[in-house]
C-alpha cells in the first residue's frame, strides 16, 4: 500500500528543537599550541565530508512577509477602473461605451456647448485687439489716401512751359503748316471756349504748327507767324520788332477772357506800331478777343437822348436832356458847343495804374484795350480784371504810375 505523501513529508521534515550540536571545547593551554602545517593537512585529508541533504530533507522556510511600503495601491486610473469592471462586473469594452455615451446625451446642449466652445478669456482678449488694430490701420489708411487725392493737383497737359507768368493749365492748339487766319481763328475761339478751369484761373493756348511730314515733329507758331497770319492789319514793323515767344491764354472770369501778351524789342516802334494797328485790331482779333460780359441784373435803362462821356477812368456819366419836357419852344442856339457823340475808337485812360489805350461799349464799359506794363511788355485784352490778374502773376511787373505834370 502506498503511502501518503504527506506522512513521507512529516517524516522526511527535521524538528530543528530536537537537533543537539556538538559542544564546543573552550579554549585551553594545550588548544592554544601552535600546530605545525603538516599536522593540518594530515587531519584534513583524514577527514569526511558529510553527503549533501536533498530538498525534501531541507528545513521548511516561513512566509516571506512584506513591508508597509510594498502594500500601498497603484494609482487609480481610467484603464484601470475599465479593467476592474471587466473582470468583477463581467461588462464588456462595447457597453461601458455605449454608457458614455447615453450619459453625455443627458446633459443640456448649452452646457455641452459651454464646456466645448467657450474660449479662453485670453483668447478673446487677443481676438478684440486684433480687430481694433485692423481697424484702426484701415482707419488711418483711408484717411491718408483721401488726403493725397484731395491734394493731387488736376492733370495737365506739358505742351511747353508758359513764359512771363504762371499759368493753371495748358491746352495745345494744333494747325496745318499752311493754315490761313479764318481757320486760325476758329481753332482759336473753339480752344478758347472748351477751356474749363475754376474762377480765376489761367490757362495757356500752347499754338503749334504740325510737320511737313507724319514723321516731323510739330513746331512752336512763332509771334510774327501768329500775328502775320492772324492780323493781316498789322503793320510789318510790328511784326519785326516783336519776339518769338508769347503767351496767348484765356483768365476764367465770369467767362473765359482771352489775353495775349508780347515782347518788343523797342519801345517806341511798339508802341507806333500799335498805334496804326488800332485802325483794324478789333476786327483783325474778332472774335478770338470779343468782350462778353456778365449780365448786370437791375441796370436801369438809360435816357436814349443822353450821349455818354469817357472819364480818365474809362467809366460813362450820362448827361442829362437839355430839357425835363417836350414844348413847341423851338430851341434856341446858344454858345455852348454841340456834345461830340460817342467815341468808338480807342482813347487813353489808366487802368490798374497803367497808361492804356480802351475801347468801350454803349454803356461805358472796357471793351478791349491794351497796354505796357513796361519797356517791354505788352498786353492786349478784353476787361480790367483779367489784366490786374496779369500784373498780379508777372514775374517782374513794375508798376507804372501816370505822371502829374503830364
Amino acid at each position: 500500500m502506498a503511502q501518503d505523501p504527506q506522512d513521507q513529508n512529516s517524516k522526511n521534515s527535521l524538528d530543528l528543537n530536537n537537533i543537539l550540536l556538538p559542544k564546543k571545547d573552550a579554549p585551553s593551554v594545550d588548544s592554544a599550541q601552535r600546530v605545525d602545517a603538516g599536522t593540518l593537512m594530515q587531519q584534513e585529508q583524514a577527514a569526511t565530508l558529510q553527503p549533501p541533504v536533498s530538498s525534501s530533507d531541507s528545513v521548511s522556510r516561513p512566509p516571506v512577509t512584506h513591508s508597509p511600503q510594498e502594500g500601498i495601491a497603484p494609482l487609480q486610473t481610467f484603464q484601470g477602473d475599465i479593467a476592474s469592471a471587466i473582470g468583477n462586473k463581467g461588462v464588456s469594452v462595447v457597453s461601458i461605451a455605449a454608457a458614455e455615451a447615453n450619459r453625455r446625451g443627458t446633459l443640456p446642449v448649452s452646457q455641452d456647448a459651454q464646456i466645448t466652445n467657450t474660449p479662453a478669456p485670453h483668447t478673446l482678449r487677443n481676438i478684440v485687439f486684433a480687430v481694433i488694430g485692423l481697424l484702426f490701420v484701415a482707419g488711418a489708411v483711408g484717411a491718408l489716401t483721401y488726403i493725397v487725392m484731395l491734394n493731387a493737383p488736376l492733370p495737365q497737359q506739358q505742351a511747353g512751359v508758359a513764359p512771363f507768368i504762371a499759368i493753371d493749365s495748358t491746352n495745345t492748339v494744333s494747325v496745318e503748316q499752311t493754315v490761313k487766319a479764318p481757320g486760325l481763328m476758329q481753332r482759336l475761339v473753339s480752344a478758347k471756349n472748351s477751356v474749363s478751369i475754376s474762377l480765376g484761373l489761367v490757362a495757356q493756348l500752347y499754338v503749334e504748327q504740325s510737320g511737313t511730314s507724319t514723321e516731323a515733329q510739330p513746331t512752336y507758331m512763332s509771334a510774327q507767324t501768329l500775328l502775320s497770319t492772324l492780323a493781316s492789319g498789322a503793320p510789318e514793323t510790328l511784326v519785326r520788332d516783336v519776339s518769338p515767344i508769347y503767351l496767348l491764354g484765356v483768365h476764367s472770369f465770369g467767362v473765359n477772357q482771352p489775353f495775349l501778351i508780347l515782347k518788343v524789342d523797342s519801345y517806341a516802334q511798339g508802341y507806333a506800331g500799335m498805334l496804326t494797328w488800332e485802325k483794324t485790331m478789333k476786327k483783325d482779333l474778332a472774335p478770338l478777343f470779343t468782350y462778353v460780359p456778365a449780365p448786370k441784373i437791375g441796370m436801369p435803362k438809360q435816357n436814349p437822348a443822353a450821349e455818354p462821356k469817357i472819364d480818365a477812368e474809362g467809366s460813362a456819366q450820362a448827361l442829362t436832356s437839355a430839357s425835363s419836357t417836350a414844348t413847341s419852344t423851338p430851341i434856341v442856339a446858344t454858345s455852348t458847343p454841340e456834345v461830340p457823340p460817342l467815341q468808338t475808337g480807342f482813347t487813353d485812360a489808366i487802368v490798374q495804374n497803367h497808361d492804356a489805350r480802351v475801347t468801350t461799349d454803349k454803356y461805358g464799359t472796357i471793351d478791349f484795350l491794351w497796354t505796357f506794363l513796361d519797356r517791354q511788355t505788352l498786353v492786349i485784352t478784353t476787361n480790367p480784371d483779367t489784366l490786374r490778374e496779369i500784373i498780379t502773376r508777372l514775374k517782374q511787373a513794375p508798376i507804372l504810375y501816370k505822371s502829374t505834370s503830364q
